[in-house]
């Protein structure tokens, strides 16, 4: 997070967009990659080459045709595995027991769906920022940059960082200064292709990653935000009415509390205050479809004394609250109603004992392992190590544990945390496992195959890969979770 450190990607205009960035797909993808990909054009196709499959960007279809996205995000033993191979430290992939995977299917993005135009230019092809990042940013998990109707930043590592409470005052950094302070923090009103552009860049992303289409009765995001009144609300030209669109749509659909709008700082300025009489009105159209209906009338089925809790994310409390959206945003529905059972000074992790039995309490899944120089194998685990490595923290515990020979039950308390890294959730696996072996089953939305991965976890971190890691044959575990 440093002015200091740039890459220059030129944005270009086009007839009929007006203030829609658009950039040569092959800068964005030398940025997105580092220069790992090779990218080739011939009769206006790009061909776009990485871990050895390809993609190809063809202008006349207005498509991006993926042979297999999972291998485009990582090449290894399993395309796309959980952990790729640059990320091997105190985890590899197993030898006694081998990963398998099903065959991944190739995927068609038609861009013309969602009005971005795909033109040829000087040899490369211009395409529409978010027509880019919601496609081979998301399938490689980095589509993180915002515009601001200048420049592009690393919104995603701003925002976390700015929401740590220790962090509160890096608002007023000249990082954030810069992020918000651009051209479109003095408009009001967005022109109209602009307000498009933004709607239908919502929709391919959702309609690429969104796992729960079928169960949600979605066949595309257009034709569910059509059907439920809701799309003049989110073409809007107020930012503010349609950022305040999203967020409570996007609360009542998604099941996970990581799928949501990340803070109350836009490059269309802060939302202090959001008017109540547009809101009902949003509420109102939304309401009269059916679908709106069955929204609404789950949320009607929360019982009412856990309603300030539960529904701080949800229309509910918009309106309670006034519409004040900083009380409202940062709060996850159910984080906040276990943070107010949480001891004040209990901290962000921490490990008790209670007669025989170890309680090891962590609030979120941290990974430090890829970034730490020296590795753990030449500079020991140290206990600062804890703060971003949950590998560390769990070391560091089971050492203290087994110094307890009372000991027999150890639970895992994850009712307050809030998920993180896969790559940590397999090290904390091997730990609870007899063996150090860790197996991780899981179905990649895109390209749509299965995968059973097994990975080792040295946990004893004596540089081998044997039965003498994990713990799962001397205590017994036990997992809380809410």
């Amino acid at each position: 997070l440093t002015l200091g450190t740039y890459d220059t990607i030129t944005t270009y205009g086009v007839k009929g967009y007006e203030d829609v960035p658009f950039i040569k797909a092959s800068e964005y993808l030398e940025l997105l990659f580092e220069g790992r990909q090779r990218t080739a054009v011939e009769n206006g196709i790009m061909t776009v080459s990485m871990n050895g499959t390809e993609a190809v960007i063809d202008p006349a279809e207005d498509t991006i045709r993926f042979d297999n996205p999972a291998r485009l995000r990582s090449a290894g033993d399993i395309d796309g595995a959980i952990i790729g191979k640059e990320e091997y430290n105190v985890a590899t992939g197993s030898v006694k027991n081998k990963s398998v995977q099903t065959e991944a299917r190739p995927v068609t993005v038609s861009l013309k769906e969602y009005h971005m135009p795909v033109i040829p230019y000087e040899d490369d092809i211009l395409m529409p920022f978010l027509a880019l990042q919601n496609t081979f940013g998301s399938m490689i998990m980095q589509n993180e940059l915002a515009y601001n109707g200048r420049d592009y930043y690393n919104a995603v590592a701003a925002e976390q960082f700015m929401t740590q409470k220790e962090n509160a005052s890096s608002r007023n950094s000249p990082y954030a200064n810069a992020l918000y302070s651009g051209p479109f923090s003095e408009k009001t009103k967005t022109t109209q292709a602009y307000a498009d552009y933004g709607y239908y860049s919502i929709c391919l992303l959702l309609d690429l990653t969104f796992g729960h289409k079928e169960e949600k009765n979605i066949s595309s995001f257009d034709e569910y935000f059509t059907r439920m009144n809701a799309k003049p609300a989110l073409c809007s030209t107020r930012p503010d009415l349609a950022l305040v669109t999203e967020f409570m749509l996007f609360n009542y659909l998604f099941d996970s509390g990581h799928d949501s709008v990340l803070g109350i700082d836009t490059v269309f300025g802060t939302m202090d205050q959001i008017d109540k009489s547009d809101v009902k009105d949003v509420v109102d159209e939304i309401s009269k479809s059916d679908k709106g209906r069955e929204l609404f009338e789950e949320k009607e089925k929360i019982p009412e004394e856990e309603t300030e809790m539960s529904t701080d994310l949800i229309i509910g409390a918009l309106l309670e609250k006034g519409l004040s959206i900083p009380e409202v945003v940062p709060l996850i529905a159910w984080g906040g109603y276990l943070a107010q059972a949480k001891p004040e000074d209990y901290g962000d992790q921490r490990l008790d004992y209670a007669g025989d039995t170890a309680v090891i309490y962590f609030d979120s899944f941290k990974d430090s392992i890829l970034k730490r120089e020296p590795s753990y194998y030449l500079d020991p685990v140290k206990k600062e190590d804890e703060e971003t490595c949950s590998f560390a923290f769990f070391y560091n515990c089971f050492e203290d544990i087994k110094k307890h020979d009372e000991v027999k039950n150890v639970v895992i308390n994850i009712c307050d945390n809030g998920g993180g890294s896969a790559a940590a959730l397999v090290y904390i696996l091997g730990f609870l496992s007899e063996d150090g072996e860790v197996k991780f089953t899981d179905r990649d939305i895109l390209a749509g195959n299965y995968r059973e991965e097994y990975y080792h976890v040295d946990t004893n971190l004596d540089g081998i890969a044997d039965d003498q890691d994990g713990f799962g044959g001397q205590y017994d575990f036990y997992i809380m979770i809410s």
